[in-house]
């Protein structure tokens, strides 16, 4: 719902006069960005951001979530209007105090506050004269949902469900009896066929994940599922756990820790050798400041601005990450050529891959 109502405030922006339109010499500047952007892709994001101006009507609902979750200060800041800019930040505020894409319930008062805000992003729109319409409206019952169903708001998401659509369909003969027909086929293919990938992501994967999750929280440790030494001129390392991948080039080298430290990983090694015992070898970066306080301190769901990488290297057990970072270059004069991360001087909008982490 979010999704549509944010997709509708985009089309203003680009194309529609009395909703937001801005002009094309700014939307230039969107997109240069955004192919900038495109070099920072982590490998947990399946989907880059195409062009706001040529694609916008485009947008599938992976693109408008990461954009508004991840993409909105670093791509809007300094091109928007304090107020218009302020607006789309309230939906984003509400997102995040519904529990973005934790699975845990959402304490009572964050979900009152999000119902407040969503109510003053609406008020507000309404005071931008622009359209109010069903689904911007509908926003504002969101907070309900999060509460009846004691979840946050992206585990709501069908979907999960969606992407496994085609199997469901292929597998039931008629529309007696549905959930004894999948039961049956599964029992049959676990039983008399070699697994394919559907069946082992519907059969396998959500035992596999829960087992995963069991020996995380029972372990000090991330659990390291698998671990790549590189080969080749780039000699790229990874480190593969449950919900990312850790690697030591970028833009899978941004580490978050525990105590809050932003690290760049410049390697990863076994030691003692063939102990797999593996440490994190890397710099942090040591001024570290909130990207934005309205409507609230970034720091309070763990965006910043980093700068000033010590030349310091250090090493960190992996009991000591956190998760995985974000990182995108903050105000840039050129936006052609993407900055080395462990060279540069310019600052790094830094933010929590949030799907892969609890909050």
């Amino acid at each position: 719902m979010y999704a549509c109502c944010f997709g509708r405030l985009l089309k203003g922006i680009v194309s529609v006069q009395k909703e937001g339109k801005i002009s094309k010499n700014l939307l230039s500047l969107i997109d240069s960005r955004l192919r900038l952007f495109k070099k920072c892709k982590p490998f947990e994001f399946d989907r880059y951001l195409r062009s706001l101006k040529n694609c916008v009507n485009k947008y599938k609902h992976h693109e408008l979530r990461d954009l508004l979750m991840y993409f909105l200060f670093p791509v809007f800041s300094g091109i928007l209007s304090e107020k218009q800019f302020n607006n789309l930040m309230l939906l984003q505020y509400a997102m995040l105090l519904m529990g973005g894409f934790s699975p845990n319930p959402v304490p009572k008062e964050d979900a009152l506050r999000a119902s407040r805000v969503l109510k003053f992003f609406v008020q507000q729109l309404i005071d931008f004269g622009y359209p109010i319409r069903p689904t911007t409206h509908a926003v504002i019952h969101l907070p309900e949902d999060v509460i009846h169903f004691d979840c946050g708001i992206e585990s709501l998401s069908a979907f999960p469900y969606e992407n496994f659509y085609r199997f469901f369909r292929n597998i039931l003969s008629s529309g007696n009896k549905p959930l004894e027909q999948i039961r049956n086929r599964l029992v049959e293919r676990s039983k008399y066929l070699l697994p394919t990938s559907s069946d082992g992501m519907i059969i396998n994967s959500s035992q596999q994940l829960l087992l995963g999750k069991e020996q995380e929280m029972n372990s000090s440790n991330k659990v390291v599922l698998s671990f790549k030494n590189g080969k080749g001129p780039d000699k790229e390392k990874k480190i593969t756990f449950r919900d990312f991948v850790l690697s030591n080039k970028f833009p899978n080298n941004v580490a978050l820790m525990k105590n809050g430290n932003v690290v760049v990983c410049s390697d990863i090694i076994e030691n003692p050798p063939e102990s797999k015992v593996l440490l994190i070898i890397g710099s942090k970066f040591s001024l570290k400041e909130d990207a934005f306080h309205y409507p609230y301190p970034s720091s309070t769901y763990g965006t910043h601005i980093v700068s000033k990488l010590e030349n310091r290297i250090g090493e960190w057990n992996l009991n000591c990450l956190q998760g995985k970072m974000y990182a995108l270059p903050h105000k840039l004069s050129d936006y052609n050529d993407l900055p080395d991360i462990r060279t540069s001087t310019c600052k790094w909008f830094v933010t929590p891959i949030r799907h892969t982490m609890p909050m």
